[in-house]
Formats: structure tokens, C-alpha cells, sequence
């Protein structure tokens, strides 16, 4: 599949809870790079 740079739509009000905040800087994953490939309808493997 080839993906795009481009939104493939809106985001809304992003909201995370204390548990996945925590879970991101564990893992060290950014919430904005996956916010990214979210809204670019990257969503991995499913």
C-alpha cells in the first residue's frame, strides 16, 4: 500500500488519558508521529 503525506481528514480535540501518557513516555513513542499516521490512514498492520 503507498501512503500519503496528506490528511486524509480533519482531526478533532485530541484527548489522552494519564495511563497512555504514561504508556508514551515508557515507550518512548511520540504522540504526535502517531496523531500523524493516524490522520494519514496509517494504521499498520491490521
Amino acid at each position: 500500500m503507498i501512503y500519503s503525506n496528506s490528511a486524509k481528514f480533519p482531526l478533532g480535540q485530541i484527548v489522552a488519558t494519564p495511563g497512555a501518557l504514561e504508556l508514551l513516555q515508557e515507550t518512548g513513542f511520540s504522540a504526535a508521529a502517531l496523531c500523524r499516521r493516524h490522520v494519514q490512514c496509517d494504521w499498520g498492520d491490521l
